[in-house]
C-alpha cells in the first residue's frame, strides 16, 4: 500500500496550527487508537493458549506493527510517534525497519496490509474514494 500524502491525514495542516500540548494529545490518542486495532487483529490470529514470553512478545510486536503503521499510514513523524507511546526516535526507527523485513512473510504481509487499509480508511477517508 502506498503512503496517503500528508495532507489528507488528520489534515496535518490544521493539525500544524495546534499549540504543541494539543497537537500531542491529539497524536497520542491517534496512535493508541492504532495501537488497539493492532492488537485485536493479531489476538485473531494467535494462540489462545500462549505462554507468558509469548504475550510479551506479542505486545511488543503489536507496539512495534503500530509504530510502523502511524509513521508509513499517518505519515508521523517518528519523534511524534515516539513521544505518543512514550519510546525514543530511534526504537521507532527500529520498529519500523523490523516490520518492513518482517513483511518478506507472505501472511505477515497481508496482516499488515490490512492494517494499514483499516487505519487508512478510518484516518483517510477521502484518499480511500475511488
Amino acid at each position: 500500500m502506498s503512503a496517503v500524502p500528508p495532507s489528507d491525514v488528520l489534515k496535518i495542516e490544521r493539525r500544524a496550527t495546534m499549540p504543541g500540548r494539543r497537537r500531542a494529545l491529539a497524536v497520542r490518542s491517534v496512535c493508541r487508537t492504532v495501537g488497539s486495532i493492532v492488537n485485536e487483529m493479531v489476538q485473531l490470529i494467535g494462540e489462545p493458549d500462549a505462554s507468558a514470553r509469548d504475550k510479551r512478545f506479542a505486545l511488543t510486536h503489536v507496539q512495534q506493527i503500530s509504530m510502523y503503521v502511524c509513521h508509513v499510514v499517518l505519515q508521523l513523524t517518528m519523534t511524534e510517534i515516539a513521544n505518543a507511546f512514550g519510546k525514543d526516535r530511534t526504537t521507532v526507527g527500529h520498529s519500523c525497519a523490523r516490520v518492513e523485513d518482517r513483511r518478506d512473510n507472505r501472511g505477515y504481509d497481508r496482516l499488515i496490509g490490512t492494517v494499514e487499509r483499516i487505519v487508512g480508511g478510518l484516518y483517510c477517508p477521502v484518499a480511500h474514494r475511488s
